[in-house]
C-alpha cells in the first residue's frame, strides 16, 4: 500500500465518522478493487 493510497483510506474514514469505519472501508475498496488481491497471500 502506497503512502497515497494509505492517505486516501484514512480521509475516507475521517469523511465518514466515528462508527462509520467499516462503511468507509467498503467505499475505499470499491474505487481500489485491486487491494484485496495485493493485500492477500496466493
Amino acid at each position: 500500500m502506497s503512502e497515497g493510497e494509505l492517505g486516501s483510506l484514512e480521509s475516507e474514514i475521517k469523511n465518514r465518522g466515528q462508527g462509520h469505519e467499516e462503511e468507509a472501508v467498503a467505499a475505499w475498496l470499491k474505487e481500489h478493487p485491486d487491494m484485496v488481491e495485493r493485500m492477500t497471500p496466493q
